[in-house]
């Protein structure tokens, strides 16, 4: 059976407004790379001068990923005073300036990542990387593509869910179900991940992307078959021959 996690380190500061930094772990436990973090949160909590305070929250062995991600909204809704949600998944390795995306005030903001895109058979979708940022198509459809810029912020329509900052405004105006997996009644896959699920509700709700601060950068931790990375090695490779041979073509 699942839990939810509340460690006893941070907590509230009076008067300051209560930031909740969520982590839907599949491994029941807060992972080593977030102990320094968790350590600068709740020294944050309590300086004085710092204009939030932090909760570590934790809801450990849930599944699938939009059921925990629900539990963790729920969560919080349920703390008085609590201002922003903070998602950071469990395989994410978390930066020193973490904290740096409460500097906007935005409603939605992200830090930057790379996700990777598995070898697809059925799809023939070759393993690669993966920008995690994403723009709406005038079919309906989401198209990952690189950041607009690696110095400055800037907007998109979505984002991966793994490394994103929502202030309470926006989650009592989606409303529950605020995550879900879309899946292919016929096999299975993946339609339509939880995150940009969520981000398909909120731009129903009338609000517009979420900003991205490409300077936050978490790294991602994953396991992968060293045959996909072979396939990527060699797909690289040859989109390079295809481009050079174009060029003395031109």
């Amino acid at each position: 059976m699942g839990r939810i996690i509340r460690p006893r380190f941070g907590g509230r500061a009076q008067g300051k407004p209560l930031v909740v930094i969520a982590v839907p772990s599949h491994r029941k436990t807060v992972p080593v790379a977030f102990r320094s973090m968790d350590f600068h949160a709740g020294f944050l909590s309590k300086d004085r001068a710092h204009p939030f305070s932090y909760f570590p929250l934790s809801v450990g062995a849930h599944y699938p990923i939009h059921y925990a991600r629900n539990l963790c909204v729920e969560a919080f809704l349920s703390l008085p005073g609590a201002a922003w949600l903070y998602f950071i998944d469990d395989d994410m390795v978390p930066p020193e300036n973490w904290n740096a995306l409460l500097k906007y005030g935005e409603p939605m903001v992200s830090g930057f990542s790379l996700g990777w895109q598995e070898y697809h058979k059925r799809e023939r979708r070759p393993p690669s990387p993966l920008f995690v940022s994403y723009w709406k198509q005038a079919d309906g459809a989401w198209k990952s593509g690189p950041p607009v810029s690696y110095t400055e912020p800037y907007r998109c329509d979505g984002v991966g869910a793994a490394c994103l900052l929502i202030h309470r405004s926006v989650l009592e105006r989606v409303g529950k179900p605020w995550f879900k997996t879309v899946f292919d009644e016929t096999d299975g896959h993946v339609i339509t991940g939880e995150d940009l699920w969520f981000f398909d509700r909120a731009r129903a709700e009338g609000m517009g992307g979420v900003l991205v601060d490409p300077t936050v950068i978490f790294g991602h931790e994953k396991t992968l078959d060293v045959m996909d990375v072979g396939r990527y090695g060699l797909m690289s490779r040859e989109d390079g021959k295809r481009e050079r041979q174009v060029q003395v073509a031109d």
